[in-house]
C-alpha cells in the first residue's frame, strides 16, 4: 500500500488500521510505506503504525550494487508510534527507482526531467521501497504458497541485514535481503497476539458473535481492552466465509482520518482523482 495519512494517536482507535487488519487476519499479506515525514521520531504514517502488517521505509543504495556503501534518505520517517511499537519493520531501496512510466499521465507531465525512457520514469519515497518489499513478499509466497501473513512477514524481516551506522528507529531490522529470506527454514510463528484496532472489533463483531458466541463480545462494550481476548480462538475464524458485506462499516470511526492529508503516490493512478492528490508529498529527487 504506497498511501499514508498522520498518525492521529493509537493504531487501536485508526479506521486505516482496522481495515488493513482486516485484510491481514484474511489471509493477505499488507505492506504499507512507512512515510516521508523524516528524520523526526515519530514520524511513522498510518496505516503503516499497526503492529500486523509489514512497514516498510526506504533506504539509497548511492547507485552502486554493493550495500556496504548504503545509507538511509533523511525523509524516512522514524519510529516509533503512538503506541510505542517499532516502526518501520525493515527498509527497502526506495531513491531514485525507475518504473513503469504511464505516458500522458499527470506526474509524467508534471515531471519531465524524471523519464528515463519511452517506458520509464524515476522517483524516490517510501512507496517505492514499499514495492520492492512487495515483490519480496510476492517470491516468498510463489515459492512457499501455503505462507500465512504472520509467516511471510517474519521470514523477511529476519533475513534483513542492519544498515551500519543508521539509526535503528528508522531502519527496524535493516535492509531487506530477499536471498536470506528465500533460504530460511519456515519460522515458528504462532502470531503476533496483538489486540486488535477496535474499529475492526465494532465492524466484526456481528460475524465473529456467529462463529464465537456471543459470551465472547459484550455487546455494550466493544473496545478492544475490554474483550476476553485469551479466549478468543484466532485460528478458528473461518475468514474465507465471512460475509464482507456484513461487516459494520458504519462502526468505524472515519472521521479520525485526516483526508486532506493523505498522500496518494504511487496508487494505481488510471483510479485516481488527480484532483485531490498531495502533489508536495512526493519526493520529487
Amino acid at each position: 500500500m504506497a498511501l499514508g495519512a498522520p498518525a492521529a494517536g493509537s493504531y487501536r482507535e485508526d479506521p486505516l488500521a482496522a481495515a488493513v487488519e482486516l485484510a491481514w487476519r484474511s489471509g493477505l499479506v499488507v505492506v504499507t510505506a512507512a512515510g516521508n515525514q523524516g528524520p523526526g521520531a515519530g514520524t511513522v504514517e498510518t496505516p503503516g503504525i499497526d503492529p500486523l502488517v509489514l512497514t516498510v521505509g526506504a533506504s539509497d543504495d548511492n547507485g552502486t550494487p554493493t550495500p556496504a556503501d548504503d545509507v538511509l534518505p533523511i525523509w524516512s520517517s522514524v519510529g516509533p508510534t503512538p503506541d510505542g511499537l517499532a516502526k518501520p519493520d525493515l527498509v527497502a531501496p526506495g531513491r531514485k527507482i525507475v518504473s513503469v512510466r504511464v505516458q500522458g499521465s499527470t506526474l509524467d507531465v508534471q515531471s519531465p526531467t524524471h523519464v528515463e525512457g519511452p517506458t520509464t520514469i524515476r522517483f524516490s519515497g517510501t512507496s517505492q521501497a514499499t514495492a520492492v518489499a512487495g515483490g519480496a513478499a510476492a517470491l516468498l509466497l510463489q515459492q512457499r504458497p501455503d505462507l500465512n501473513p504472520d509467516e511471510t512477514k517474519a521470514l523477511l524481516v529476519q533475513g534483513a541485514r542492519p544498515v551500519v551506522g543508521a539509526n535503528a528507529a528508522a531502519q527496524g531490522a535493516g535492509l531487506l535481503d530477499v536471498r536470506r529470506s528465500l533460504a530460511a527454514p519456515r519460522p515458528h510463528v504462532r502470531g503476533q497476539h496483538l489486540p486488535p484496532a477496535n474499529g475492526l472489533i465494532r465492524a466484526l463483531r456481528p460475524l465473529l458473535t456467529d462463529q464465537l458466541g456471543d459470551d465472547l463480545l459484550d455487546a455494550d462494550q466493544v473496545r478492544s481492552d475490554q474483550i476476553r481476548w485469551d479466549q478468543i480462538r484466532w485460528d478458528q475464524i473461518r475468514w474465507d466465509q465471512i460475509r464482507w458485506d456484513q461487516i459494520r462499516w458504519d462502526q468505524i470511526r472515519w472521521d479520525q482520518i485526516r483526508w486532506d492529508q493523505i498522500r496518494w503516490d504511487q496508487i494505481r493512478w488510471d483510479q485516481v482523482r488527480w484532483d485531490q492528490i498531495r502533489w508536495d508529498a512526493i519526493i520529487w529527487d
